[in-house]
């Protein structure tokens, strides 16, 4: 894909929110949750925001809340006020994204995700209070049915319960993309996945692909990295697609 893999999750969450009526399915990975603490900004004390969705999660096997926000002003300014609110904060920059991890006086983390998608405004906001005793993912709370490569080290994996959606993360080593994109195919089309468009055709180019599965209806996004030093990672997402009545 042209584009990386994760901006295309955004895009088809952001699409399925809009209030259009009529759709033949709903692909809204989220809901109304209400558990946990205030969501980070809600008085826009840092720049103009607005609560978009909430919802109840586990990471890495471990229950908390996960807040998403609009925020009104550009990319470069967000990440502007984020710097000099958090001055200590470790910041990882991308290509229109920043992650910041900001340790609290109770041993915790916040974890804020921002992140601008081209021609969509405004600026998506994530936020996620990390406990400090969250330890890597257990092998137990990987789902069932997505497969991981031989020898691969598990990243982190995000449930969200109350819409059977699944996001997961690892990382290979010793492979490239393109056999990474070849393997990962082979094994989602054991598993009774299809693919959704021609992407995986070349495997060379390719770097991700939509798959479904007709029983029971479902959706699954496979995104993969380019080769670094770490190795490559490797993203999916899945969750099933609801029919409305």
């Amino acid at each position: 894909m042209t584009r990386p893999i994760h901006r295309l999750v955004l895009l088809v969450l952001l699409l399925a929110a809009l209030p259009v009526r009529g759709e033949i399915f709903s692909l809204w990975p989220f809901g109304d949750g209400s558990a946990g603490s205030t969501p980070f900004n809600e008085h826009g004390d840092i720049f103009p925001s607005k609560n978009f969705w909430k919802e109840e999660i586990r990471f890495n096997g471990v229950p908390l809340r996960m807040d998403i926000s609009l925020v009104d002003v550009p990319f470069a300014d967000a990440v502007m006020l984020l710097r000099r609110r958090f001055p200590n904060a470790g910041f990882a920059a991308g290509n229109g994204s920043v992650l910041l991890n900001q340790p609290q006086n109770d041993g915790s983390t916040l974890r804020l995700w921002l992140i601008s998608l081209r021609g969509i405004n405004p600026v998506l906001l994530f936020s996620m209070k990390v406990p400090a005793d969250l330890k890597a993912t257990p092998e137990s709370a990987w789902p069932r049915g997505i497969p991981i490569l031989p020898g691969a080290k598990a990243g982190n994996v995000i449930c969200f319960p109350s819409r059977g959606a699944d996001f997961v993360s690892f990382t290979a080593r010793g492979v490239t993309r393109a056999q990474t994109v070849h393997e990962m195919t082979q094994r989602l089309l054991t598993e009774g996945w299809l693919p959704a468009s021609e992407e995986i055709a070349n495997p060379f180019r390719a770097s991700g692909e939509v798959f479904y599965r007709e029983s029971p209806l479902s959706i699954l996004l496979l995104g993969v990295s380019s080769e670094t030093r770490d190795g490559v990672l490797v993203t999916v997402y899945t969750r099933p697609v609801e029919k409305k009545k």
